[in-house]
């Protein structure tokens, strides 16, 4: 696998951020080539996965996904889908905004488990029969026209909460009675090297203290220059890029949960305040201040 220069220099790349509240779309293309590489979204994804041969790398791991299989990511997990062979690829993705969630729980007490499905399956998916994925995907449609092109209509609202509320409940009820799709054998997946996976690991556990290229290098007993090529080789981005990226996640989620920007600062390992509100800026194009007063602001009732 490998990935153009532009992709691998673009710092804003994997960055997959979501104008819409909810988008949903029906797909039968190939994977956008430019997220074909790690990145990460500012809300939750869900993948129902109707036909093709697909290999899903999340954070450290790498599964194959069936017919039938419903991928749940939540918000700031790395991940990329890899075409595994010339079949149709044929699924519905479906994208939500954290504020989206907020509403449906301020506006009904109902909704304040809703997206628990997404950080207590294995593997980030479950697995439904062809009668059940055939409901969801006519569901999705549904509410991809409600959303979409016709949200302007009459009650596109009303009926684009309903249709997402019955979509998380079916997710939900489904997780609850055990529907994990198998693990297949790794295989039958191109995998990441397991020094690339030991990394994002070691990473994902040391945010806050020293990540230099170097440090990282020493702990998997690996020459630096080769460790580096390596990490782009399979992930499409530079390691030093992936470190900010996965910084830059954590402080989003953190900011978003009223957490301080100087507390945030820290915690993500940012050496000091003007390093990490200049580095959050030419990324995310505004400060974490104002990020956070804008993630504040835009907690309003539902909107389709």
């Amino acid at each position: 696998m490998s990935f153009s220069k532009d992709l691998i220099h673009n710092p804003l790349l994997s960055w997959e951020t979501q104008e819409d509240n909810i988008s949903c779309s029906y797909k039968e293309e190939p994977i956008d080539s430019k997220i074909r590489f790690l990145h990460c979204h500012d809300g939750y994804e869900v993948l129902m996965m109707k036909r093709g041969n697909v290999g899903m790398q999340i954070e450290d791991r790498m599964i194959t996904l069936q017919p039938g299989d419903i991928v749940l990511i939540p918000p700031y997990v790395f991940h990329f889908a890899c075409q595994q062979s010339s079949d149709t690829y044929c699924r519905v993705v479906l994208n939500m905004k954290e504020t989206v969630i907020q509403s449906l729980i301020a506006s009904d007490e109902n909704y304040r488990h809703i997206t628990d499905v997404f950080y207590q399956i294995p593997d980030y998916r479950i697995h439904v029969n062809g009668s059940m994925l055939h409901q969801l995907i006519d569901i999705a449609r549904a509410l991809e026209a409600a959303s979409g092109s016709k949200a302007d209509a009459y009650g596109a609202t009303i009926l684009s909460k309903s249709l997402l509320s019955i979509i998380l409940v079916i997710l939900n009820r489904q997780a609850a009675a055990s529907s994990v799709a198998p693990v297949l054998p790794q295989t039958q997946a191109p995998s990441m090297p397991k020094v690339v996976t030991d990394v994002i690991h070691y990473v994902d556990q040391n945010l806050a203290g020293d990540l230099s290229v170097s440090g990282i290098a020493e702990s998997v007993h690996l020459n630096s220059v080769y460790l580096t090529r390596r990490f782009r080789q399979y992930s499409g981005l530079s390691l030093q890029q992936y470190i900010i990226e996965k910084r830059l996640a954590e402080a989003k989620r953190m900011l978003r949960n009223g957490q301080s920007p100087t507390e945030v600062c820290y915690a993500c390992g940012f050496n000091n305040y003007s390093n990490f509100s200049r580095t959050f800026t030419n990324h995310v194009k505004i400060s974490p201040r104002q990020y956070q007063e804008n993630s504040r602001a835009r907690f309003t009732p539902f909107r389709g």
